[in-house]
């Protein structure tokens, strides 16, 4: 799927989205809009079994776009204030719901859209710039660092199990967070191996990615900084560098 808006931009009033099968093969246009008061949307789009999900931000709620014809969005959530998202990052689809960010939390609905927008997190300050969710975790960065929390409590937020992987200092921001299961090698070294891009805000402006184990018997990613060789000697105790960019080059998210 791809797709064009309006957004932030007073003078165009069309928005389009087309999908074309990732094999190959013709491109076809799913719906044309030429209205100011509904170009601005197809933001943070999922791609799931049932449909196409996306924020319409010209109607203020989350849309589905059938798989096929008639091509006609329902609606699935009106969003209201800071439930509304706050970044470009998809929506994530995990356990029967719709994850995404919103200003300065981490919300959640159900995909048939039952039921209330529930709060999975919230920082005081800063903004959030990335999250991931693996079984019953839920991943982030924020301007202070990359934490974690847990989505299978009783009663959201689980604020009793909120973790911190890695502080960030002032300068320095990160992205484009991955997961990777390690299910061989030495038992001490086995687990999940946590990848994100950090850079640098100032000068030198730099780019790395960086990565490191978050179990079973790592639990922060705080260590002092070692060499891409010794990363599996280390693995236990400390963060490496999977890769920096050459200089003047960008690394984005994946």
């Amino acid at each position: 799927y791809s797709a064009f808006n309006c957004f932030a931009d007073e003078f165009i009033s069309t928005a389009g989205l087309k999908r074309k099968p990732s094999a190959g093969g013709t491109e076809r246009i799913i719906e044309s809009i030429d209205d100011f008061a509904r170009c601005s949307t197809y933001r943070n789009m999922l791609s799931a079994a049932d449909g196409l999900y996306y924020y319409s931000d010209s109607q203020s709620r989350i849309e589905r776009m059938p798989l096929a014809a008639p091509f006609t969005a329902v609606e699935v959530k009106a969003l209201t204030g800071n439930d509304k998202p706050a970044s470009g990052k998809g929506f994530i689809e995990a356990g029967g719901y719709l994850y995404w960010i919103g200003f300065q939390r981490i919300v959640r609905t159900r995909k048939d859209g039952s039921g209330p927008v529930e709060m999975v997190a919230t920082i005081n300050s800063g903004l959030i710039s990335d999250i991931m969710l693996v079984g019953n975790t839920v991943y982030w960065i924020d301007d202070t660092g990359i934490h974690t929390i847990a989505v299978n409590c009783a009663t959201l937020p689980c604020t009793d199990t909120t973790g911190n992987i890695r502080t960030f200092n002032s300068s320095t921001r990160g992205s484009g967070l991955v997961y990777r299961l390690v299910n061989t090698g030495p038992i001490i070294t086995r687990g999940a191996i946590l990848y994100w891009v950090e850079r640098n805000t100032a000068a030198p402006f730099t780019y790395k990615i960086r990565n490191c184990p978050i179990g079973p018997l790592a639990i922060n990613c705080n260590d002092p900084v070692v060499t891409p060789g010794s990363v599996q000697a280390a693995a236990t105790t400390a963060v490496g560098t999977f890769y920096t960019a050459t200089p003047n080059w960008f690394i984005g998210n994946p």
